[in-house]
């Protein structure tokens, strides 16, 4: 009895989490920050939010530099804006 409450558990908490998906604007801003992050050796995007917002975290030995990492996804979303990437997207399935 108790392995199979496990076991149903188990399978809920699996089926719940394969039902998240990134919103487009998540995947946007990830996509936006992994062009950033290869450009920076200290900052690097560590969360995103359902609405685009975003956290970005520097290594505590490295300089100052947030600006330059926020002036970067300024630019990549200037250079490549939300609406343009949501084209370029291919259909859902």
């Amino acid at each position: 009895m108790r392995s199979s409450c496990l076991v149903i558990l188990l399978l809920a908490v699996l089926a719940g989490c394969a039902t998240l998906k990134n919103t487009p604007q998540e995947d946007y801003v990830w996509g936006m920050g992994r062009i950033c992050d290869s450009q920076s050796a200290f900052w690097k995007m560590e969360s995103v939010r359902a609405d685009g917002s975003y956290t970005v975290r520097g290594a505590t030995n490295g300089p100052p530099g947030s600006h330059d990492y926020l002036a970067c996804m300024q630019q990549q979303m200037k250079a490549r804006p939300y609406g343009q990437w949501l084209r370029e997207q291919p259909p859902a399935r």
